[in-house]
């Protein structure tokens, strides 16, 4: 009691943003463990607005996925998108390649960013672009499946559950920039991103890489992100480096 009571007593202070603290087993636990004096998760308003002055050039870390993307082009008609904000990889990436006319994309994500960004999407007259807040609303018939950043902040269900969900599953699934951790258990902690404390997820590499092999995926790809996560009092949870993957669906779509 005593380690918790230290713990929510270091998260109610100033702390660096995207700083990590706790552990827990789950969103829930984590959740509890924040401070009254601050707000919990994503969906705050203040996200809505974060990343607009990424929406017309691709970022350095985007090139791995796009690089893979380009490649799917031809066998794909619709994509779903887990985390993409208001379109920060749609918008350059679409400028950028040359892309199908009847492309779909459908980006998941939480309800305040979805306003403003199917609001952009309306200015900028993207009728392609759409905006859900559920995968189960945007999974039917989706070829490629995106998840740049963002399965660390999913709730619920593990990813490779979610994909089991899908009908038919993805042909494609791109993850970029995601802790993995090589061996050992996933866990759950609490990240700071300067107005909230959000429940933060890093996998151990057998409940994402490996169930979905285990689903008929086959990795195509892997690719490395320099960036860490440090867990105070609890070096030996430490993730080294964030982790890409482009993996293929071998077996017949279910």
């Amino acid at each position: 009691m005593l380690i918790k009571r230290i713990a929510k007593r270091m998260l109610g202070e100033g702390t660096a943003i995207n700083s990590f603290r706790g552990v827990f087993a789950s969103f829930e636990e984590a959740a509890r463990n924040v401070p009254a004096t601050q707000r919990v998760g994503y969906d705050v308003p203040e996200t809505a607005n974060w990343y607009r002055q990424r929406l017309d050039e691709v970022q350095h870390d985007d090139y791995p996925m796009l690089f893979w993307f380009e490649r799917l082009l031809n066998d794909t008609q619709k994509v779903v998108e887990i985390g993409g904000h208001v379109g920060v990889a749609y918008y350059p990436f679409t400028k950028v390649l040359q892309c199908r006319d009847d492309l779909e994309w459908t980006i998941v994500d939480v309800p305040s960013v979805t306003r403003a960004g199917a609001e952009l999407a309306r200015e900028r007259g993207r009728v392609n672009l759409h905006f859900v807040n559920e995968l189960s609303d945007a999974s039917a018939g989706c070829d490629t499946l995106l998840a740049s950043g963002s399965l660390q902040y999913m709730h619920g269900p593990l990813f490779p559950n979610r994909v089991r969900a899908m009908s038919p599953w993805p042909k494609h699934i791109i993850i970029n920039k995601t802790p993995v951790r090589d061996v050992g258990e996933g866990y759950v902690t609490l990240q700071y991103i300067g107005v909230s404390l959000c429940p933060y997820r890093i996998y151990g590499r057998h409940e994402l890489i490996t169930a979905l092999e285990l689903m008929g995926y086959q990795t195509v790809a892997t690719w490395r992100k320099d960036r860490q996560v440090v867990i105070p009092g609890r070096p030996e949870l430490s993730v080294d480096c964030y982790g890409g993957y482009y993996l293929r669906l071998t077996s017949p779509r279910p």
